[in-house]
């Protein structure tokens, strides 16, 4: 923005500042300029003012809070090109989710995209979305709108779905499970297990 980056020929054009609009004066001077055997042409991007980034605001399933904000990392019209897409076709779809970023052209072209898998809301992962975004996303960035204590994990469960008490707020010696036996119920601290009909150890 404000600067004049130096190109050397019209695909340089293309992929810095993107496909020209349709009636864009300045595209069709480009592409003249060397057709006619151009070959250094400066061009400076200038925005009003008053130019804003276009963003968006994720909410939670409720959609009662704001949970992400993203914010196209330039600013000006061309922000509004952008669309997010989210999935949960992940290992883990209840803890992490996928994410993509189009930049599509009035035509309905996708121009350029971005992909990022297993993002993560837990802000001790290395995949935790707004830091994964903002230092990986040449298109937005990403912000957490809400406090980071209020992010819940998750109670732990056991394959058998057997809720693993938080040893803070309860006494888990309290709450061993029952293992029925030969000897019959009984309540034990330890665990045995037999693989394919070998002695229990």
């Amino acid at each position: 923005m404000n600067k004049a980056i130096r190109i050397h020929s019209l695909s340089d054009f293309y992929s810095i500042f993107g496909l020209p609009f349709q009636d864009s004066e300045l595209g069709t001077s480009v592409q003249l300029f060397f057709q006619n055997g151009g070959t250094d042409c400066y061009v400076v991007r200038l925005i009003q003012d008053n130019g804003s980034n276009a963003s968006i605001v994720v909410k939670n399933e409720s959609k009662a809070n704001d949970v992400l904000e993203f914010t196209a990392k330039e600013p000006g019209v061309s922000g509004n090109e952008l669309t997010l897409q989210v999935d949960y076709d992940t290992p883990l779809p209840e803890d992490t989710f996928n994410l993509r970023v189009y930049r599509i052209a009035d035509d309905g072209t996708i121009v350029e995209s971005e992909e990022f898998l297993n993002c993560s809301m837990d802000p001790d992962s290395p995949r935790f979305t707004p830091k994964l975004i903002t230092q990986s996303s040449d298109l937005v960035n990403c912000v957490l709108k809400i406090d980071p204590a209020e992010i819940v994990k998750k109670q732990s469960y056991s394959e058998s779905r057997y809720p693993i008490p938080d040893s803070a707020t309860s006494n888990w010696r309290d709450n061993l499970i029952t293992i029925l036996s030969d000897q019959g119920s009984k309540t034990t601290s330890k665990f045995q297990i037999s693989i394919e009909g070998s002695a229990f150890f």
